[in-house]
């Protein structure tokens, strides 16, 4: 039942000072609480007045402030879309704040948000509402609902709960699940948000997915090539005749819901790539992302990050031709090998350290360095890491920090959640994250309970131990880059060359012993990775989630 009776809680005001109201139904995006008696305003337009001229005092915000991830569900034609937005005490001052960052971010076609309930129907009147026990809410507009809309239905459901939903605040957006992802779907970008543009080819082409009829058929070999769905079939997809000159087009080794990714061949080498397809309509307010990824893509090239080779743009998709990967993730490299010892962990953070010391010298920050973008080549027995998923990379100015809040949550630095200006820094406490990982199987920021609130105040901390038994046979050398990695303070964090130049990073102070055993049963129960599953499905640690909220660079 939808529940509008009003309830007293604590809200801030405009002046920033605290108050203790009724609130009623909020109206235009304003809520009514902040309408104060005239004696009240009066009151407070007095003290403001007498302290005019001495400097004014921090302003106090409420202690129930505190970062939480809420889930927002736009209301409109199921399946409808899913938001996160992290709330903290810089983005949550105001109720109204709140209201018009969740406008701006979800976009409701009649305009500002009006209502938003809970799931079991109760309406957040005030500030204090998102921080009590629901995380998932419905916004409403000025349309007509009814219960049937607090109810989710199966796919609403799954990217409610998915773990791996993205979380978003403000212009700048990315929304929507991955559908049960594989390893090469992820680490060619995230499908759901399809990025890239700015290409060097450009002319129209057939819409994705338009139903062939027999001029088509007739005209296939003049504009295009059919292409096959994951069973080899041929589907009603007409490829650009520029794209098949060149490429055989095969079956689909990943979607989701703004892209696709096929494999293909070149024509003349027969080398192996991946071809991932960006549908433009579904993409409507990401260009900016879109050409900052391309033109990165463009600009490296590194042994351990995933090339681009070659893009067509067209009307309505853009083609990104990309180096093929087929030794799946960093995690499956584990639970598949034979034998795992502290040498292998250091051969791959010395590739990831790698390709992050060539990202920097660059000024590119690349933003959402975690497992699922590290993929395993194997090349005549030879392993290496590659890092791929450039679609939150960025490229800073010189002594310019960033601000825009992205990430996840097992791997985010304390700096970007604390909203006070970061750089380069942030990979490297990731990739101190993934060293840790690689040693014991489960992350240094986790909590039984599965504790959002917890898990933030660990992360701002810098609060974790290298919990017995599972480090006792770990080497010191190891202890201690990991120690020096996960420092709060940026300033004092190692730099990507220091981490490469680390006597257990070059191998001079690994440890031998073989670890595969309990690091693969602790990395199936914190990570659900079976062996015979390759999907990315993130345990309840909260170990996938995709922390985004992008809005100036």
């Amino acid at each position: 039942m939808i529940n509008n009776t009003k309830k007293s809680c604590v809200e801030i005001t405009s002046d920033n000072q605290l108050t203790h109201s009724s609130a009623p139904l909020p109206v235009n995006g304003v809520n009514a609480s902040h309408v104060q008696s005239s004696q009240t305003q009066s009151s407070q337009t007095s003290s403001l007045s007498s302290s005019s001229s001495t400097a004014s005092p921090t302003p106090r915000l409420p202690d129930f402030i505190r970062p939480k991830i809420v889930t927002i569900v736009r209301n409109g034609v199921k399946p409808r879309k899913v938001f996160r937005l992290l709330l903290n005490k810089k983005t949550a001052q105001t109720y109204d704040k709140v209201l018009n960052d969740i406008t701006n971010t979800i976009r409701l076609d009649c305009g500002a948000v009006r209502r938003i309930y809970t799931l079991s129907g109760n309406q957040v009147l005030c500030l204090s509402d998102f921080f009590i026990d629901d995380d998932v809410f419905i916004a409403f507009g000025t349309e007509k609902y009814s219960h049937e809309d607090l109810d989710l239905d199966s796919e609403e459901h799954k990217l409610v709960y998915s773990k791996t939903s993205s979380l978003s605040r403000s212009v700048c957006h990315r929304s929507g699940k991955k559908s049960s992802p594989s390893p090469l779907s992820v680490i060619y970008g995230t499908l759901s948000n399809g990025k890239g543009v700015n290409s060097t080819h450009n002319q129209n082409s057939p819409k994705m997915g338009s139903k062939l009829n027999d001029k088509n058929s007739r005209n296939a070999a003049l504009n295009g090539n059919y292409g096959y769905n994951g069973n080899g079939y041929s589907v009603s997809i007409l490829f650009p005749k520029q794209v098949t000159q060149h490429y055989e087009i095969g079956q689909i080794i990943g979607d989701g819901n703004f892209a696709v990714v096929h494999h293909c061949t070149h024509k003349a080498t027969k080398a192996q790539f991946a071809l991932k397809i960006i549908n433009k309509s579904k993409c409507k307010g990401k260009e900016a992302m879109i050409a900052s990824e391309v033109a990165i893509l463009r600009k490296v090239k590194h042994t351990n990050i995933i090339q681009l080779i070659e893009d067509f743009d067209y009307t309505n998709e853009l083609y990104l031709v990309m180096e093929l990967v087929k030794g799946g993730d960093l995690f499956d490299a584990i639970t598949l090998a034979n034998k795992y010892t502290e040498v292998d962990a250091s051969h791959m953070i010395h590739d990831l350290s790698g390709a992050l010391q060539y990202l920097h010298l660059l000024n590119i920050v690349h933003r959402d360095v975690k497992p699922e973008n590290l993929l395993i080549c194997d090349k005549n027995g030879v392993k290496s890491l590659k890092l791929g998923d450039f679609g939150l990379a960025v490229e800073m100015e010189d002594n310019v920090k960033l601000h825009s809040v992205c990430g996840t949550p097992t791997y985010v630095a304390p700096e970007i959640l604390a909203e006070t200006g970061y750089g380069k820094e942030v990979d490297i406490w990731a990739a101190g994250v993934i060293a840790y990982i690689l040693l014991c199987g489960f992350p240094p920021f986790a909590n039984e309970d599965n504790d959002q609130d917890l898990l933030f105040d660990q992360i701002l901390s810098g609060s974790f131990e290298f919990t017995q038994p599972f480090w006792d046979p770990i080497s010191e050398s190891a202890k201690q880059l990991i120690t020096e990695m996960l420092e709060v303070d940026p300033n004092l964090r190692l730099t990507a060359t220091q981490v490469m130049e680390h006597q257990w990073v070059v191998g001079e102070s690994a440890g031998t012993n073989d670890m595969l055993s309990t690091v693969s049963q602790k990395l199936n129960k914190h990570f659900d990775k079976k062996s015979n599953n390759k999907s990315k499905k993130c345990s309840e640690n909260m170990a996938g989630i995709s922390l985004i909220a992008v809005s100036t660079y």
